[in-house]
């Protein structure tokens, strides 16, 4: 293979533009799959991955990218729509505009159009490219080290995010230099990089293109200069076919930042990586060229970079872009230039040739660590959810109202790697999968009698009655009815109640405290009524409860005692068949106030919730039966809100969206049975013995059995 340098002065350094000569020219055609030749046209963005990340949507969109070489030609057509600004740093010359050609056929692998014809960048929705001039018209550098210091400068300036460097010393290798050499040469330029590393600009390398085991001092200048590794890339050339090219340098001393990407096969003329021609005389004419080199093989990996960038523009700094990067690049498939794959050598063998490996989309954009839910407002404070291995439960009180709709909410999660963005179904993130249960059956005589004191304080009509037992205040009236339907509960505080008992019918008003820590600004008033009818055949029951400040869970993550406002009806009626049968109905709507929503927390901000149940009670000697049809609590006409991540920027700082629930079940009936059965005394130790089977359907799957249980119990 010819090889084609170019010498230039620099001090006493000669340097050179990393691609090998020209090679044959001419136009893309259009056809009716014009976008699939273009692309096609440019084996390299196969190689790489490049079309998954477009179709996903990808196109280094809003990135900055920097290209220091012989300038761009602008007046090329793949640039349309592309602006190119930046700065001449050739002594003498103030225009931009690319005469000798290699900068153009870079800038094209980085940026070209998407336009169907000819071929297109890796990152074509860069809009706009920053040409920082260092090569004459007949392609020669002259870089003092103050010049040279102030192109760093102006990568600062300009907000670069990845700078292309497809040049380099032709006769310096990274092995070759040390400290001493840095501060007697390029001190400036040292110190200039460094600073630009600390203001997170990538600087992306050809490693060169004298077929030897060690790159160019450039490439591997974090080896000798100290904290710029993290924005260093030094890139080693393959062909078409994964293959060491001949005319490569390894990455030898490098290795740690250093890549492969297709550059050009050694016959370039034929193999060479097709890109942009500089038309010349300020023509927009559309000419296209092949040219093979490392210079070819860098643009690649910056275009990568953009990518990348563009995909997690929310989330990662470049620094963190360029080690998603080196990360994802994979030695599969990779053959040394003598024909040895890369599997069949050591680990270090791999290093020193391959670098890292060939870049891949793929591989780069993919989970590293796993996937983290933040708790807090930063994604570095606070402890995240690990939700791979566990899970977010949902708050029990909703979890049956609201689990299919977040098992398919599209929420953003973290990679705990490097905090990259991920967004996945919320079956990812939250337990959607468990049983769906409701309620356990309802009370019993002794919980519904135990621990209260009855006053007649007044006269024989009017009862004064202070209990434990606050939830007596609903359940009041109907004694022994299996009741799993009332959505908020409270079990434990005071309650005091006022009976009116005019003939054949109750009115009582209560009040009642729960025991917690917000117990002296929490509170429920409220009333029951019952009336008899037909000889106390039919009763008629009436609940109204109106709960104050009440402490609720909607909350996941952590605790959060949120407060609520609730009023309840709870009604139905009575009807005694006979002294052993009963039946009755009863429903029950909750109507909760709206709550604040936050990362953390569930709002309800609208509609109510109904719970149904027709029953029959049959008691005879030892033996209660009941039996009928429910419908758990379920929430209607509702509407939930909470809060989930929209992004992060690259200092933690999380960003938040509203999500919205729309709720209205319409759940149907589903059968129960509940049996309990005093057993006999067997021994005078051993009395109230109870044997109990309940059984019910699951009103979600009317083919699943949601309870069954069988109870024995032995009091002594």
């Amino acid at each position: 293979m010819k090889k084609f340098f170019i010498s230039i002065s620099f001090v006493f350094l000669s340097l050179f533009l990393l691609n090998c000569g020209g090679g044959g020219g001419g136009g893309g055609s259009s056809s009716t799959n014009k976008y699939t030749t273009e692309y096609n046209n440019q084996p390299g963005l196969a190689m790489i991955g490049a079309s998954t990340a477009n179709d996903a949507g990808y196109t280094g969109s809003g990135v900055k990218v920097a290209v220091v070489d012989t300038g761009i030609e602008n007046f090329h057509p793949e640039f349309g729509g592309i602006s190119i600004n930046g700065n001449s740093y050739v002594s003498g010359v103030s225009y931009l505009n690319d005469v000798h050609g290699h900068g153009t056929h870079v800038a094209g692998i980085i940026a070209a159009n998407r336009d169907g014809q000819g071929m297109r960048g890796v990152a074509y929705g860069v809009t706009t490219l920053h040409s920082y001039r260092i090569g004459a018209d007949n392609g020669t550098i002259s870089l003092t080290d103050s010049v040279w210091d102030s192109i760093q400068d102006q990568s600062v300036s300009d907000s670069i995010d990845f700078s292309n460097n497809s040049w380099g010393s032709s006769t310096i290798e990274i092995d070759e230099i040390n400290s001493t050499w840095i501060s007697n040469n390029i001190p400036n330029t040292a110190a200039g990089y460094k600073t630009a590393v600390s203001n997170d600009v990538v600087f992306v390398w050809a490693a060169g293109n004298n077929s030897d085991n060690q790159p160019s001092y450039q490439a591997g200048l974090p080896d000798v200069v100290d904290d710029i590794e993290s924005g260093w890339i030094a890139v080693m050339a393959l062909d078409n076919n994964k293959k060491e090219t001949y005319y490569t340098q390894r990455c030898g001393d490098a290795a740690a930042w250093c890549v492969a990407a297709p550059g050009g096969g050694d016959n370039q003329s034929s193999d060479g990586i097709y890109s942009l021609k500089t038309p010349g005389a300020n023509v927009a004419t559309r000419e296209y060229t092949r040219k093979s080199g490392t210079s070819m093989a860098a643009p690649h990996v910056t275009g990568m970079l953009a990518l990348i960038k563009d995909r997690f523009s929310s989330s990662l700094t470049n620094q963190q872009v360029r080690t998603r990067l080196l990360n994802g690049a994979t030695y599969s498939g990779l053959v040394t230039y003598g024909g040895t794959s890369a599997s069949s050598l050591s680990t270090s063998q791999k290093e020193a040739i391959f670098g890292q490996g060939l870049i891949n989309w793929g591989n780069s954009v993919a989970q590293i660590g796993s996937l983290n839910y933040p708790t807090s407002n930063n994604f570095y404070e606070g402890n995240n959810q690990n939700v791979d291995n566990n899970k977010i439960a949902l708050p029990n009180n909703l979890y049956n109202n609201i689990s299919d709709q977040i098992s398919n909410l599209d929420i953003m999660a973290f990679d705990s790697f490097d905090g990259a963005d991920f967004t996945v179904k919320g079956n990812k993130i939250f337990d959607t999968d468990k049983k769906k249960k409701v309620k356990k059956f309802g009370y019993s005589e002794e919980e519904n009698n135990k621990s209260h004191t009855v006053i007649n304080g007044f006269n024989k009509n009017i009862n004064y009655t202070v209990s434990n037992n606050i939830d007596i205040a609903q359940q009041k009236n109907w004694n022994t009815k299996n009741n799993f339907l009332n959505y908020f509960s409270v079990s434990s505080g005071s309650y005091s109640n006022l009976e009116y008992l005019p003939h054949n019918s109750s009115f009582s008003y209560f009040v009642q405290y729960p025991n917690n820590e917000n117990r002296f600004n929490s509170y429920s008033t409220g009333f029951n009524y019952n009336k008899g009818l037909y000889d106390k055949r039919l009763n008629i029951l009436l609940n109204y409860t109106d709960h104050k400040n009440l402490i609720t869970d909607y909350s996941f993550i952590k605790k959060n005692n949120s407060f609520s406002d609730v009023k309840i009806y709870d009604y139905g009626l009575i009807y005694r068949h006979n002294k052993h049968t009963e039946l009755f109905f009863r429903q029950n709507k909750e109507y909760i106030s709206a709550e604040n929503n936050s990362n953390y927390n569930f709002s309800i901000d609208a509609g109510y919730v109904q719970s149904d149940i027709y029953g029959l009670e049959y008691k005879k000697n030892n033996m209660l039966l009941s039996t009928g049809f429910y419908r758990p609590n379920h929430f209607k006409g509702s509407e939930f809100t909470f809060l989930t991540p929209s992004g992060r920027s690259s200092n933690g700082e999380i960003s938040w969206k509203e999500q919205t629930l729309y709720v209205d079940n319409d759940l149907s009936f589903s059968p129960y049975i509940s049996i309990k059965n005093k057993l006999p005394t067997i021994l005078p130790q051993f009395k109230d013995n109870y044997l109990t089977l309940n059984l019910r359907q699951s009103p979600y799957d009317n083919s699943l059995i949601d309870s069954g249980e069988i109870l024995f119990t032995l009091k002594f």
